[in-house]
């Protein structure tokens, strides 16, 4: 006989029937929260390995783009806000329990920042302070869009498991072929075919670290792992962007330094992977030393690092001069632009204050914390903590060192922790292992 199983909602389903009633199945999907994860599930494919075929394919094929969708991330953010936005207050009437506290603190400093720009818009005058304002706003947006996918997406997924081991497997397959017919080792879309309609390298980087990510945490076996640790530093490498691929070599040792204490045969794998590597990096020494990655050896005679430099001390006079409220659009007014900001954390304490700086902080360094502390607890590894895990590592590390407080992958990081929340408490039944391959 099946056993009953508890829904998200305390009602009891069979788990054993393989016919269920019609009326079932359309109560199944028209409930609201399987509603809100297949838009989450459609919402991350889209946004990440969606993103960057779509952009290869402008670049290579010479496809235009409607106008509306504008890059493609920031009108699917929209769409993914304006859903999530709508269907969140039916969720909320039948399973108003998956409100947690640190769901109430991101919805408060998202709304923070906003009251916070608006204010200073009706405040003072300027043009960079409108410009500020605007940002913001599409920041808030893109926050929200990827708070509630990394919150909303299912207990597993064989369709986005296998959008993203199959999009992991082309676009390496892709980059090898162009290693070997182009010798180079680096690969540039814009560069290569001549297009200034498609997002740079950076875009391209930042949907590949998201991919990788999620596919190297929920991994069920130690042979999937190398495959997708390798395969990665081959994919970041070549698309050129450094504080990526620096991002994911870090992210990858500190996993699997905490899963060699649950399995010792990790040990093997990270000794692997430094003598292999090295090894690499021996042999194509002379080709290796001119590409980005290899910059970081020798920064002063970055021209990109200096740039980054000459914006961080704008930043830190700003902060001197006024350290409580900061200087709201102080990037535009004085950096001259809103993409000139410190690329680090000192440009949300800038723009929201050390009060936004602190509950920025406070929002990206609990779920770290916390995901470490139950991953070393478990005797065996959760998918669910190790994605709230490393998301969350790589988002803090990169806005340390190298992103904005604009940076919008950190919010996903803050739904994958708060989507562990809910699954560890028993708020939300989840059958079986999320993303798990054998599905």
């Amino acid at each position: 006989m099946s056993s009953p199983v508890t829904n998200v909602d305390g009602r009891y389903g069979d788990e054993g029937a393989l016919w269920p009633s019609m009326s079932h199945m359309r109560k199944r999907i028209l409930d609201p929260w399987h509603m809100a994860e297949l838009v989450s599930v459609g919402g991350l494919i889209v946004l990440f390995p969606g993103f960057l075929f779509v952009h290869f394919s402008v670049a290579a094929f010479d496809v235009t783009l409607p106008s509306i969708l504008d890059g493609l991330f920031g009108f699917s953010s929209a769409l993914l806000m304006v859903t999530f936005a709508a269907l969140f207050p039916l969720i909320l009437r039948g399973y108003a329990n998956v409100v947690s506290t640190y769901v109430l603190a991101v919805f408060g400093f998202i709304v923070f920042t906003l009251i916070w720009a608006f204010t200073h818009t009706t405040v003072l005058d300027g043009a960079y302070v409108k410009v500020a304002f605007i940002q913001s706003v599409e920041t808030a947006v893109l926050w929200l869009a990827l708070f509630f996918v990394g919150m909303f997406l299912p207990g597993h997924s064989s369709t986005l498991y296998r959008t993203l081991a199959g999009s992991f497997l082309l676009i390496f397959g892709f980059l090898l072929l162009h290693v070997f017919q182009m010798g180079e080792l680096t690969f540039n879309v814009s560069r290569m075919y001549d297009a200034d309609n498609v997002a740079s390298y950076q875009g391209f980087a930042r949907s590949a670290l998201v991919i990788l990510i999620i596919l190297l945490s929920v991994a069920s076996t130690i042979k999937q792992r190398i495959v997708i640790l390798m395969g990665g530093l081959f994919i970041l490498f070549l698309l050129g962007a450094r504080s990526e691929f620096y991002a994911f070599v870090a992210t990858t040792l500190l996993m699997v330094s905490i899963l060699t204490l649950k399995d010792s045969r990790y040990a093997v794998v990270m000794i692997a992977t430094i003598i292999g590597t090295s090894v690499v990096v021996a042999v194509g020494y002379e080709s290796l030393v001119q590409s980005r990655q290899l910059e970081i050896l020798n920064l002063p005679s970055s021209s990109s690092w200096q740039s980054r430099q000459w914006l961080n001390e704008i930043a830190i006079r700003q902060l001197l001069d006024t350290p409580v409220f900061g200087y709201f659009g102080g990037h535009v007014a004085e950096g001259g632009g809103t993409g000139n900001y410190a690329h680090n954390m000192l440009s949300g304490w800038v723009n929201y204050g050390m009060l936004g700086f602190f509950w920025y902080l406070l929002l990206s360094l609990s779920p770290l914390l916390i995901s470490i502390k139950r991953l070393l607890a478990m005797k065996t590894q959760d998918p669910a903590w190790m994605l709230a895990f490393t998301i969350n590592f790589s988002s803090l590390l990169l806005v340390s060192a190298a992103k904005p407080i604009f940076w919008p992958i950190a919010a996903l990081g803050w739904g994958f922790f708060a989507r562990a929340i809910l699954l560890s408490s028993g708020r939300v039944h989840a059958k079986g292992v999320w993303l798990t391959s054998s599905r």
